[in-house]
């Protein structure tokens, strides 16, 4: 009796998981979407969602400092390739090709440098302090590595927030559907 009954219940689940699997199907077919594009965006959420939490370091700070001089030795470094790239482009004693082979350069050094201002600026937002001579003053400083270790906390335990609601979410529609399914079978 007890292998009927959970041949009953493995038969019943299976149902449910081919109308449910079905429905997704049709979904994909309404919503008109390549599923190589779908199989994209999952594999791109699994990897942000799979991705390990900062940790508190004591050399937090200095890490950071020391990627945002790289950084900005990056920026200074692109800033002058675009410069002289310009220059050979307003050249007018410049040969045809030369002037051709700087203009291609020339977008994608822009762009380049683009990013690392960008990066730059992102990185020095995140230390709150501007300037190469403050740089080298926090790179010992006991606040800095307090304010990224603080950040890293916080991000660890709104991540662990939401894996507990999720599972908590998960364990609530288990029970219920528990309950219901006994509820129907009385």
């Amino acid at each position: 009796e007890s292998l009927w009954t959970l041949a009953t219940w493995i038969v019943r689940k299976w149902k449910i998981a081919e109308e449910k699997r079905l429905e997704g199907e049709k979904d994909v077919r309404f919503l008109m979407k390549n599923p190589e594009f779908l199989r994209g965006q999952w594999a791109e959420q699994v990897k942000h969602q799979t991705q390990p939490l900062p940790k508190q370091s004591r050399n937090a700070a200095k890490k950071a400092v020391k990627e945002a001089l790289r950084l900005r030795d990056v920026r200074d470094a692109l800033k002058d390739r675009v410069r002289r790239l310009e220059e050979i482009v307003t050249d007018v004693d410049a040969e045809p090709y030369e002037v051709e082979e700087a203009r291609v350069d020339l977008k994608e050094q822009a762009l380049k440098l683009r990013k690392a201002d960008k990066d730059l600026l992102a990185k020095e937002r995140a230390l709150g302090v501007e300037g190469k001579a403050e740089y080298r003053e926090v790179a010992s400083s006991p606040f800095i590595a307090a304010r990224l270790n603080a950040k890293a906390v916080k991000v660890r335990l709104r991540e662990k927030l939401k894996a507990r609601k999720f599972e908590r979410d998960r364990l609530e529609r288990s029970f219920r559907r528990q309950m219901s399914s006994e509820l129907c079978s009385l």
